[in-house]
């Protein structure tokens, strides 16, 4: 699978006539450390205000519980356990969400169609900001 979100110059919209990014906080829930410090690097520079990190399931609903966030980067795969409970409450709560997965045989095992589409790892800084924005597209539609 590709990361096929769109035009990476359909990103996130600038300028005088951009309507304001619905997205403000993000949450991205990814066990490996380098990636989670990447991938939120890349949301701070995009213009994202808040990114709340969780390393596993847990910490993900705690982030929850605390702020309900506008969209969520999720790690399919985090150790010995799926995101998909994470899945399931944003869901719930109509919350926009991406999957990533650096493994195919994860796509069949995915129980719930993530709204703004999956990222098959490695994925790129546009990769993150396409995502970002089929979010914002779906919020501003709501």
């Amino acid at each position: 699978m590709n990361n096929d979100l769109g035009d990476p110059a359909r990103a996130v919209p600038t300028g005088a006539d951009a309507a304001p990014n619905p997205v403000r906080r993000v949450l991205l829930v990814e066990d490996s450390m380098l990636i989670a410090l990447d991938a939120e690097e890349t949301l701070i520079q995009g213009g994202i205000d808040d990114v709340a990190v969780a390393g596993n399931v847990a910490a993900a609903l705690a982030q929850i519980e605390k702020q309900m966030p506008d969209f969520a980067l999720l790690d399919f795969n985090l150790g010995n356990e799926t995101s998909e409970a994470v899945a399931e409450v944003l869901t719930n709560a109509g919350v926009p969400y991406c999957y990533a997965t650096g493994y195919g045989d994860a796509l069949e095992r995915m129980s719930l169609a993530p709204p703004c589409g999956v990222l098959t790892k490695p994925y790129s800084k546009d990769d993150i900001m396409r995502a970002v924005a089929r979010a914002a597209e779906l919020i501003s539609k709501s």
